[in-house]
């Protein structure tokens, strides 16, 4: 659902002189977040929640900066 938006996104990061390692880190996360939206039906992005977001985050071993990013939030 969300691949033209992470495309354009990508795109944007880009042109914005992100390192080459730091698009494809954003790329692999984001296509697994896409999976996650996929797989739970969602069909439009203003019906994505805090509860999805935290679930793919904390999702798996997350590392120390997730666990903190959670933590403070």
């Amino acid at each position: 659902m969300l691949t033209i938006k992470i495309e354009h996104f990508l795109k944007y990061c880009k042109v914005s002189n992100f390192a080459d390692k730091s698009i494809e880190s954003l790329r692999l996360r984001l296509k697994g977040f896409n999976q996650l939206i996929n797989d739970t039906g969602i069909k439009s992005a203003k019906d994505i929640t805090y509860k999805h977001l935290r679930s793919f985050l904390m999702d798996g071993n997350p590392s120390i900066h997730v666990k903190k990013a959670d933590y403070y939030a």
